[in-house]
């Protein structure tokens, strides 16, 4: 087989697989760089459905085809493919993984659903480790109770891990028994099988595990030594403060996985509140939202990058998008909270304040409270290069936020947020005093108008 040049792809990776020549999945298409470029991807699709043309169940090339519509925006026309594949080859490893992957970060319950019944009907969830992974989670995604989970788990404890075939499927169940509330010892034990062969998802997952939950993993000879650890390398780095690092591992890893809105959305948050590197952040929004249309995380992101950046026109062109996730309790504060960034930078002062005032009490009654006060600094900051707060008052409210910050519920003094922004909101307030002192010896000298600045109720606002 091997050696026919007619052969289809998924038939020769099959001898391959046999005889232990070739991984269980195809050589993509495009070269990672070239996958970003449309005059590129637009033939190479074209070639791709030529050959599926040729060769009906080559279900290998057919899901290659929806990986790259995906990239190109064509989510509708993926969906197809990923469907034809599922169809031409129901047990095939790649196919389900490939097509679980899809449809987890599309985030639509019923397709999700579809793949569920899809991965559970499948042969191969009854015997391949990979595929139980998979199918737990697909489960997670459509809050359903994985069928195979407790046979797979049994597996788990019978034959160890030693074997990089079992590391997503202990990293997948110490997950369900964090979600699930268990103990720290039973959630530890399967990330530590999960780690003596690790893939790179599970090294991802047990240094996120780490950072969550404090079980004190060894994972640092691993960083090195898997070459795609780039999301495990990114968390390492930003844990360590070393922020350029981890945008510089973000980028890799958006590379190595295009659908991932987390790689896109993480970049673009380091990038812009930490880096204030805001064309950055633009970036990685906008590679993001290339898969990820209607991602509110990844809108948000490129809203507030163009904003922060000076291109607020363009920042409030993505407003209407936004809007669409208002009646979400948890999107609702950061649609408010762009609202009255974008006023602000458009210079409608007083329309922004009403805003932001609303994106803090609706932030106070949301699942998460504590994003009333990121509000409140971005409220601050933007008051500040408005001139509508004293320095004196700008210093207040930073005290006030101090201690705010400093509490348990707001991270005890190691919020990236806060401590970020806090340094810009410093040296706004240390100009605006320079300035004040400035204006004030002027003033005993004769008339100058707008000695102070000084708006009390608008600090009385911030501080509540």
């Amino acid at each position: 087989v091997l050696s026919d040049e007619h052969a289809e792809t998924a038939l020769k990776a099959a001898a391959g697989q046999v005889l232990g020549n070739v991984p269980d999945r195809p050589e993509p298409a495009l070269s990672p760089v070239d996958e970003w470029d449309e005059e590129r991807l637009f033939p190479t699709i074209g070639r791709l459905k030529k050959r599926l043309a040729l060769m009906p169940r080559d279900a290998l090339t057919a899901m290659e085809i929806a990986r790259l519509q995906t990239q190109v925006g064509q989510r509708k026309s993926a969906v197809r493919y990923v469907e034809h594949a599922l169809a031409a080859a129901p047990n095939d490893r790649y196919v389900l993984r490939s097509a679980a992957n899809f449809f987890a970060h599309k985030g639509v319950r019923e397709d999700a659903d579809l793949m569920f019944r899809a991965i559970t009907s499948s042969d191969a969830v009854r015997v391949d480790p990979w595929v139980q992974a998979a199918e737990i989670a697909v489960a997670n995604v459509c809050n359903r109770t994985p069928k195979w989970a407790v046979r797979a788990r049994k597996n788990l404890d019978r034959v160890g891990g030693s074997s990089i075939q079992f590391s997503e499927l202990a990293s997948s169940i110490a997950l369900l028994e964090l979600d699930a509330g268990s103990s720290r010892r039973l959630i530890k034990k399967f990330l530590k099988i999960s780690l003596e062969a690790p893939t790179e998802n599970a090294l991802a997952q047990a240094v996120w595990s780490n950072k969550q939950i404090g079980l004190d993993l060894e994972v640092s000879s691993h960083l090195a030594r898997i070459e795609n650890a780039y999301e495990a390398r990114a968390r390492t780095a930003f844990e360590a403060q070393d922020y350029k690092l981890c945008v510089n591992e973000c980028g890799e890893w958006l590379q190595d996985q295009h659908l991932s809105p987390t790689a896109a959305a993480f970049g673009a948050h380091v990038a812009s509140v930490v880096m204030a590197d805001y064309a950055k952040a633009v970036r990685f929004a906008e590679l993001g939202l290339k898969a990820n249309p209607n991602n509110p995380v990844l809108l948000n992101s490129k809203l507030v990058a163009l904003a922060l950046g000076g291109k607020a026109r363009q920042a409030a062109d993505l407003l209407p998008r936004l809007a669409a996730f208002e009646a979400d309790p948890l999107r609702r504060p950061f649609y408010y909270a762009a609202q009255g960034l974008v006023a602000f930078r458009l210079g409608a002062f007083s329309v922004g304040r009403e805003w932001y005032a609303r994106a803090v009490e609706t932030a106070k009654a949301s699942p998460r409270p504590t994003l009333a006060a990121n509000a409140t600094i971005y409220w601050l900051e933007q008051e500040l290069m408005a001139g509508t707060v004293s320095g004196g008052e700008a210093a207040q409210i930073t005290q006030r936020l101090d201690e705010l910050y400093l509490s348990k519920e707001y991270g005890s003094g190691k919020s990236v947020v806060w401590n970020a922004r806090r340094k810009i909101i410093g040296s706004l307030t240390k100009s605006a005093l320079m300035k004040e002192e400035v204006l004030d010896r002027f003033s005993n000298s004769g008339p100058a108008p707008n000695s102070k600045i000084s708006n009390s109720w608008v600090s009385s606002l911030l501080l509540n």
